[in-house]
């Protein structure tokens, strides 16, 4: 089988973190089968913005391989925020179907296309669909309300839904937002995303900080890292040995940068220096470290369309408290962890405190064998009998 994956979200030589949820799926299908993407990048003029977070845009690749699969990074113009999207899409659609056109070249057609996102990617793997003749699928890996109260992405989104074979939510959390918005449709899967059991593993060895629990994640409102902050600030008035590490930052998108930085002032206004460690953005293989070095994860989200960090801590053998705030909601329960309200720094707080003390005691190879239905391996096969489904239907 031939595969081309689309998404704007996948890693390059600048952004090394972004859209590791799709280069998972990628490299292991990659094994078995001739995969290739297409990666758009916004297009940075010479000489513009030279020092700023945009203008790295320019030192992308435009061509790559990640492991043995090619990746094209094809520009697009791109103005700030979603200021300008009704004109960039068929501009990014151009440049999808430029690239992909130039891989057909290379190495011969396709039999299926993979789009994660129905906007922009779905709407432009909807085209290019169109003129090779081929079956499309689309993933979404964000929740479609409030999104889609723009008429038109909603009207491109719907269009997309309608052509594709079929379209994945990552969660049942995500399908009924888009259940909303479209209704019921014979087309809409839950297909989850997964986890690299060779990095996430249970290290019997590892001897946790009893009093040190983790964050691990974008730096953003959504995730409710404020929230967390505020917990904190409540939990070292009576329990001070309590501390956190914060893993992630803004990943390159500029738009999360001012997030990061509120969030770092918040730590100055709730004087907890002494508390909370703020240590980057790492690969995958250094957070394992930060797991087995840590009592149990939080995960503070407002919003939380899947949680695969989650899946990547109950791997590693650690517990995990979460929010009920979507996703995690699939794959918590008292048997991994902690679920607890959001928006409510005072019963996270609680929770943190009263939970805390029981992290140690859960089995680590029992909460591995939780996460084991969602390795690559079996993530993969999910999507593999979807897409020997679709082609068999033309």
């Amino acid at each position: 089988m031939r595969i081309l994956y689309v998404s704007k979200n996948f890693p390059n030589n600048v952004h090394e973190t972004r859209g590791l949820w799709v280069r998972g799926l990628v490299a292991e299908i990659g094994l078995n089968h001739d995969v290739a993407v297409v990666a758009p990048v916004p297009y940075c003029p010479p000489l513009l913005l030279r020092g700023t977070s945009y203008g790295r845009y320019r030192e992308i690749a435009h061509e790559r391989f990640d492991a043995d699969v090619h990746v094209l990074h094809p520009r697009y113009p791109s103005g700030p925020g979603t200021l300008l999207e009704r004109f960039e899409m068929p501009a990014y659609t151009r440049a999808v179907i430029g690239a992909a056109k130039r891989l057909v070249e290379q190495h011969g057609h396709f039999d299926l296309i993979h789009a994660h996102f129905v906007f922009p990617d779905g709407i432009a793997a909807m085209e290019l669909a169109k003129q090779f003749q081929i079956p499309v699928v689309i993933t979404d890996h964000a929740y479609w309300l409030p999104w889609m109260e723009n008429p038109f992405v909603k009207r491109l989104a719907s269009n997309a839904v309608d052509y594709c074979s079929r379209h994945l939510s990552v969660s049942d959390a995500l399908r009924k937002t888009v259940v909303e918005v479209i209704g019921e449709h014979p087309k809409l899967r839950t297909a989850p995303i997964g986890y690299d059991d060779q990095i996430f593993s249970v290290d019997e060895n590892a001897t946790p900080d009893p009093n040190q629990i983790l964050y691990v994640g974008r730096i953003h409102k959504t995730k409710g890292t404020d929230i967390l902050l505020r917990a904190m600030s409540s939990i070292v008035k009576t329990a001070p040995q309590i501390k956190l590490k914060i893993v992630g930052g803004s990943m390159g998108f500029n738009n999360y940068q001012k997030h990061e930085r509120e969030i770092r002032a918040l730590v100055e206004e709730l004087s907890l220096d002494k508390h909370v460690e703020f240590v980057g953005e790492h690969p995958q293989r250094q957070i394992a470290r930060f797991f087995h070095e840590s009592a149990m994860l939080v995960v503070p989200s407002r919003r939380e369309t899947f949680g695969a960090v989650a899946l990547e801590a109950l791997a590693c053998g650690r517990p995990v408290l979460a929010t009920r705030c979507g996703g995690p909601e699939e794959i918590i329960d008292s048997a991994t962890g902690l679920l607890v309200d959001k928006e409510d720094p005072e019963a996270l707080a609680t929770a943190i405190v009263e939970f805390l003390p029981r992290a140690g005691k859960f089995e680590r190879l029992s909460l591995n064998a939780a996460a084991r239905a969602y390795t690559w391996s079996e993530v993969a096969k999910h999507h593999l009998s979807i897409y020997d489904e679709v082609i068999n239907e033309q």
